[in-house]
């Protein structure tokens, strides 16, 4: 987890540890079924907090903006990025171990469901019954497909000791695994017909506006593809609009407009990482 970048969105997993033993102290926990008292049950409350410090990662204000933006389109709600799980995924991978031999304790738990607009709810609860008594390492990954077989949007792992007759929750951090945002072409121009040639913009014009497609990737820091759905924006939609579809969000189309400068701001929300694609939009000469 330490390679990745200073930027990546540190989110949580978990709740509080309950030690429960007799003469412990600890509180009352939860009993376990099983009367055998080399096992135990770990519980897994799975959250994903707020990032209180996401606009301090945007350069700029207007990049901060976009960034907000960005959030609120994609999620439908709030300004700050990683408001609940992140934004993309559709499966959770959680798996046990020994933190000494590397037995597994436990077979592989996925989660895909319930989902919510394709993406998983805020938080999820994970159970396992009837593990070994003694340490156990959890391991956590959130995947962008049901099958987790892409690169994780999130992992992160948690060592603690899972007591006798009695439920243990353990807490895990989790990372965005979100390093690089990239957009290609770096620069894009547009030439738009002679003014005596109007756009089609229902206005009675019959000439076809310019476009232009944008490509956008999201790396790890392995320099992996990750699939974090990502948003476009037009700084000034009335030079460029920018249009593109939520559910396949790696391309997008530019439409050049009106004569101007302007930038597309490409954003994955969960780390607030962006690139940004100047645009010129200019008329042509030719008649």
């Amino acid at each position: 987890m330490s390679v990745l970048l200073k930027r990546c969105a540190w989110l949580a997993v978990g709740a509080v540890l309950a030690t429960a033993l007799p003469g412990c102290g600890g509180g009352s926990g939860t009993a376990n079924n099983s009367s055998d008292p080399t096992r135990g049950t770990l519980a897994l409350t799975l959250t994903f907090p707020p990032q209180s410090n996401f606009a301090t990662r945007a350069a700029t204000k207007t990049q901060t903006r976009a960034a907000a933006k960005a959030h609120t389109k994609a999620t439908g709600t709030g300004t700050n990025p990683a408001t609940g799980i992140p934004v993309g995924s559709a499966t959770l991978k959680v798996t046990l171990t020994d933190p000494t031999t590397g037995a597994q304790l436990a077979a592989p738990r996925l989660v895909n469901g319930p989902l919510t607009s394709g993406t998983l709810p805020s938080m999820v609860t994970i159970n396992f019954p009837l593990v070994p008594v003694g340490p156990v390492r959890v391991s956590a990954q959130a995947y962008p497909d049901t099958n987790a077989a892409q690169n994780p949007l999130a992992t992160g792992q948690a060592d603690g000791t899972v007591a006798p007759l009695t439920t243990t929750t353990i807490n895990v951090p989790l990372t965005v695994t979100a390093a690089t945002v990239r957009a290609l072409p770096t620069s894009i121009s547009l030439l738009l017909p002679p003014p005596s040639m109007p756009l089609s913009d229902g206005t009675g014009g019959t000439t076809t506006p310019p476009t232009a497609t944008i490509t956008g990737s999201v790396l790890n820091s392995a320099n992996q593809p990750v699939l974090f759905p990502l948003v476009y924006i037009s700084n000034d939609p009335m030079i460029a609009r920018v249009n593109y579809n939520p559910q396949n969000s790696g391309t997008a189309t530019v439409t050049g407009l009106l004569p101007g400068n302007t930038t597309i701001t490409v954003v994955e929300v969960n780390s607030g990482l962006m690139a940004t694609v100047p645009v010129t939009v200019s008329f042509s000469t030719g008649q």
